[in-house]
């Protein structure tokens, strides 16, 4: 379920067909939602929100521009996956920096593995998911998660998520996100969003199966098996109820949350949570 899979498959589908159906949408789609700068690209030309974003092209632009934004700032790759050599790796994680020294020295620490990273600011608030089935460009299923605690307590993998019923603001531009792009099968769209205070912003669309489907699964959307029914033309009823407020733990991950909260702020005072556990 990650984009090591998705786009060798893909990208060969044709080597695929004659033997199974691959229910996915054209290859330049899931190539634009993969790479995350096409992706604010086409939410500028839809009207979603997206964090500011600053795009370097010259490493020699950086230490100008480093001295002329606010802080703090998310240094992010472009792909989750790439092809380095003859092999697919991960193109790790985001990097956080503070200041204009710290900027410099991660971007071109992640510049080494995936050119020229996305420098955004830092989205305070909460990550929300909304989870998709389309078929030919048109929504059949819906389903939306709230991140209660993140792997990262920065904001990276969902540890502790919730069913929620889809906000009308979410669906709205996670919608219109995957009918740009003809979408068909799976996709889950995230966003942050500080309720009461901003509007939800776009962070990534994952295009392929996610790590919190177990979630939907057990509060009565079963994505996998709604997919097969599509793929094989057999009817399913659109937009099917299903639970609301059930919790879903991923249980090392919380732990992996607990660790980061306890070690608490960095070295320098500043941080992008506070220290010191706290109970759900």
């Amino acid at each position: 379920m990650t984009e090591g899979c998705l786009l060798p498959i893909s990208a060969n589908r044709d080597r695929f067909l004659p033997y199974v159906r691959l229910p996915l949408p054209s290859h330049e789609a899931i190539f634009q939602a993969c790479n995350k700068a096409d992706t604010l690209a086409l939410a500028q030309r839809e009207g979603v929100p997206i964090p500011q974003t600053w795009f370097v092209e010259e490493l020699t632009e950086l230490p100008a521009l480093a001295k002329t934004i606010p802080y703090p700032v998310v240094i992010k790759p472009k792909w989750s996956s790439y092809w380095k050599g003859d092999r697919m790796t991960s193109g790790g994680g985001a990097a956080y920096a503070f200041g204009p020294d710290e900027l410099v020295e991660k971007f071109r620490r992640v510049h080494q593995e995936i050119p020229f990273p996305l420098i955004q600011s830092f989205v305070p608030g909460r990550g929300y998911g909304l989870y998709a089935l389309f078929e030919e460009g048109e929504p059949r299923v819906l389903f939306a998660h709230e991140r209660l605690r993140d792997v990262r307590p920065t904001g990276s993998g969902s540890a502790l998520r919730r069913s929620i019923p889809p906000d009308p603001l979410l669906t709205k531009h996670a919608v219109s996100l995957l009918k740009a792009l003809k979408w068909h099968g799976v996709a889950m769209v995230e966003f942050k969003w500080e309720r009461e205070r901003s509007e939800p912003v776009l962070m990534e669309i994952n295009g392929r199966f996610w790590n919190s489907l177990p979630l939907a699964i057990a509060a009565g959307v079963d994505f996998p098996w709604l997919l097969l029914q599509m793929a094989q033309g057999k009817p399913f009823d659109d937009f099917p109820a299903y639970q609301t407020d059930l919790l879903c733990r991923w249980f090392l991950g919380d732990c992996r949350h607990l660790f980061s909260v306890l070690r608490g702020r960095r070295r320098d005072g500043r941080s992008l949570f506070r220290g010191g556990a706290r109970p759900f």
